[in-house]
């Protein structure tokens, strides 16, 4: 698949526990769970954010789809590529009619993770979210933000980093 989104679209700051965060990164996890899914679509791309304790962008992936079912119908189409069993999967969705699974692809490890502390030298109002964010391509910080995550990346690239983003 390659990572095609047309336009100049926010980016997706994506906000996730760092047990989480490896999994994705290993290839073990590619369906990230949410109770309400981001205004996002196929092709874009998401800047993954390890929670605390390691507070940093770790790496990046592409948005293959965003499905949108009925809690049992989504552990059904997804549950294997969640990461979790499904008495956590029913416990976070707990509530809901429905759930929301970002499907990942393309995922780029960050041979250097980006820490709160560099993210917040470039941006100082930065606060990262609980959820998601989006980084708006008209934001100056958000621009330099992504300048220091487009150079982490072409190194992860030229070091022979198996899977590989279109861009």
């Amino acid at each position: 698949m390659t990572c095609e989104s047309e336009g100049l679209r926010p980016m997706l700051f994506l906000s996730i526990r760092p047990q989480f965060a490896k999994a994705i990164l290993c290839g073990n996890k590619t369906a990230e769970i949410r109770r309400i899914g981001p205004n996002a679509r196929r092709g874009d791309y998401v800047l993954l954010y390890a929670s605390s304790p390691v507070k940093a962008i770790v790496g990046m992936f592409c948005i293959e789809e965003i499905l949108c079912y009925a809690v049992e119908t989504l552990w059904e189409k997804v549950g294997d590529r969640a990461g979790i069993d499904e008495a956590t999967f029913k416990s976070y969705l707990n509530g809901r009619r429905e759930g929301v699974a970002i499907m990942i692809s393309n995922c780029v490890e960050l041979g250097t993770p980006i820490p709160l502390d560099e993210i917040k030298r470039i941006w100082p109002t930065f606060r990262p979210p609980e959820s998601y964010r989006y980084l708006p391509p008209s934001n100056d910080h958000a621009n330099d933000l992504l300048d220091s995550v487009g150079g982490l990346l072409r190194q992860a690239l030229f070091e022979g980093q198996e899977r590989l983003p279109a861009f």
